[in-house]
Formats: structure tokens, C-alpha cells, sequence
């Protein structure tokens, strides 16, 4: 939990280095975590690791689309729902193994 803490100083950092060394220690205790089967760490520093990732790459994700046509989000946004559409059961049994594996964790 003193991610969180750390993850609300690294966003109002103007820098670079908070927010690359958090993610650079978010990454360890995921993998950590992983390592040593525990699910706390494991969630928690993914959960970071992702979050403090979109907050970094937000802006620029955000220009990229911005320089493209009107309608590409929209065609971008309708080929992702329709890709989900198609792959719906094959998810839902990898989301079902995924639970089972980390409810399997201490």
C-alpha cells in the first residue's frame, strides 16, 4: 500500500525519474510476487505498474490521435468491439484459469 503514496508524488512530478523508478519497482514486487506465489504483491504492483504506465504514455497516445482523421477512433473503437465479439469464450475460459490461478495463490 505505499504505492499508493508514492504513485500520487510521481504523477505531480514534472520529471521523468519518479515515475521510471516506480515503475521500475512496481515491476520487482510483481515479479516478486509472481515468484514466491503470493497474490497481494502480485496485484498490487501490476496494479500500479499499469496505472502509473497510462498516466506516462497518456499524453502522447492522446496527440497521436489527435493528429489522425475524425473517424479513425471510431473505426479503431468498432474493430477492437468486433475482435472482442469474436473471441468472447476463448476469453472468458483464460479469465476463468487466470481466477482460478490467483485464488490458488497464498
Amino acid at each position: 500500500m505505499t504505492f499508493v503514496p508514492s504513485l500520487a508524488v510521481a504523477w505531480s512530478d514534472p520529471g521523468l525519474t519518479r515515475p521510471l523508478l516506480l515503475g521500475i519497482a512496481a515491476f520487482a514486487v510483481t515479479l516478486a510476487g509472481a515468484r514466491t506465489r503470493l497474490q497481494a504483491p502480485l496485484l498490487l504492483g501490476g496494479g500500479v505498474l499499469v496505472l502509473n504506465a497510462a498516466h506516462e504514455l497518456a499524453p502522447a497516445l492522446l496527440e497521436l490521435v489527435g493528429q489522425g482523421p475524425r473517424w479513425a477512433p471510431i473505426a479503431v473503437t468498432g474493430l477492437a468491439l468486433l475482435f472482442m465479439g469474436a473471441t468472447y469464450e476463448h476469453r472468458i475460459r483464460d479469465l476463468r484459469r487466470l481466477r482460478t490461478s490467483i485464488a490458488a495463490m497464498r
